[in-house]
């Protein structure tokens, strides 16, 4: 399946535009990927990030379904680990509050900066997220994704690889039900 911008690109060279590839890389510096590995420093088992925030509301999913996955992740063999920023602390220790294995997460929420964070994502064996900018930039260092989208169209802003999944309710997207449809993914 093509993205949003693939399509527009493919368009632009039916109608005669010279494209030239550019592949984009984000760039780690040795301190960054220093800093994550202190972050998860003791760290055995298999490490699933979770990053439960996004820019808005209706891209949000329940803290009670979020802390079942991790959970069940955990009951699997992995070590979760948050992420999101200082203002999504609160989001996360409800998630964990409802958590039955308490003894295998880390919560580093707000913990990085933004390279630190994308060395911290290239680490992790697996991260879930909603449709954010921190799914996009696991995407960026080459992590397996799994993205939970309902305000806006996977088939137009997810991706479409063997290192990727999006998991979304089959309806008509939009802003104005986005909420509605994130409640509807189990």
């Amino acid at each position: 399946m093509l993205t949003n911008i693939n399509k527009k690109l493919l368009l632009a060279i039916g109608l005669g535009a010279v494209f030239i590839m550019v592949l984009l890389t984000l760039l780690l510096f040795k301190k960054d990927e220093q800093k994550a590995a202190g972050l998860l420093k003791g760290i055995k088992e298999k490490i699933i990030c979770i990053n439960p925030g996004a820019g808005r509301t209706t891209k949000l999913w329940s803290n009670e379904r979020w802390a079942k996955v991790a959970d069940a992740l955990v009951e699997q063999g992995a070590y979760i680990v948050f992420t999101g920023s200082r203002e999504e602390q609160d989001l996360i220790k409800g998630i964990q509050s409802g958590m039955k294995h308490k003894n295998k997460i880390r919560n580093l929420a707000g913990k990085t900066s933004l390279l630190e964070l994308a060395a911290l994502l290239k680490k992790c064996d697996l991260v879930l997220g909603t449709d954010s900018g921190t799914l996009h930039i696991a995407r960026a260092v080459g992590s397996r994704i799994v993205g939970l989208y309902g305000a806006v169209d996977p088939k137009l802003w997810g991706y479409h690889d063997e290192h990727a999944r999006m998991v979304y309710r089959t309806t008509n997207f939009g802003e104005d039900k986005g909420k509605e449809y994130m409640d509807v993914i189990q």
